[in-house]
């Protein structure tokens, strides 16, 4: 291994510092936050059949059917050529694929692994000279990013059943504009706490109002 390799991981262990810093210096509250994930312990099929779909759909099925086949059938060529790329994703993607027979698992939680195993399977597509693969990929991730960024832009001319997707999210902006003309009115100079009893509530305050208020979340129940 190189200098410069043994840099990679060095550049991402002070990028990730500050955050596991910060959760040390907080009883590791991140951890804590997604505790009810780890709850159940029993088997199930179905959770990771939608882990392992959601995967697909959101990663490219192009990259990840491609890669999860030639991580098994060329194991040594991406361990001799791209190792660092490769076994800081294919173990890891394993892992979790596995893990979520048995937990409820968030998309966003393998996102760095698969960006890593994205690197590796660029690598080995270019250098086996499979360029009607990564064009057909890039297009594929294009496209369907061009409809999913469409969606809130122009949601009439979407199915009735895409549109009920951003349902949900409507009522927020109207709640955060409406806290944040109260919050602006009743204050003073200092700053003052908002309690909420919903963590979606929290992170809707949160994220549209401008005054970056500090929103604590009443825990009514185990699961924030």
């Amino acid at each position: 291994l190189s200098f410069k390799t043994l840099l990679i991981p060095l550049i991402a262990f002070l990028v990730y510092f500050p955050n596991v810093y910060w959760n040390f210096k907080h009883g590791f509250i991140m951890l804590k936050h997604t505790e009810h994930h780890f709850s159940r312990k029993s088997f199930s099929f179905l959770t990771f059949l939608k882990f392992f779909l959601g995967c697909a759909g959101v990663f490219s099925p192009v990259f990840f059917f491609h890669y999860l086949k030639t991580g098994v059938s060329s194991l040594y060529y991406y361990v001799k050529k791209y190792s660092i790329f490769f076994l800081f994703s294919f173990p890891w993607i394993i892992f979790f694929l596995f893990f979520s027979f048995f937990v409820k698992l968030n998309l966003n939680w393998i996102f760095p692994f698969v960006l890593a195993g994205y690197f590796a399977w660029t690598y080995f597509c270019y250098d086996k000279r499979l360029f009607n693969l990564l064009k057909l990929n890039f297009f594929l991730s294009f496209f369907f990013s061009l409809i999913i960024l469409g969606l809130p832009i122009f949601p009439n001319v979407y199915p009735v059943f895409c549109r009920t997707i951003l349902k949900k999210f409507y009522p927020w902006k109207i709640l955060g504009k409406e806290v944040e003309k109260i919050y602006l009115k009743e204050r003073k100079k200092e700053k003052l706490p908002l309690l909420a009893d919903s963590r979606k509530i929290a992170s809707a305050i949160a994220f549209y109002t401008n005054f970056h208020p500090e929103v604590y979340v009443i825990k009514h129940s185990k699961v924030p």
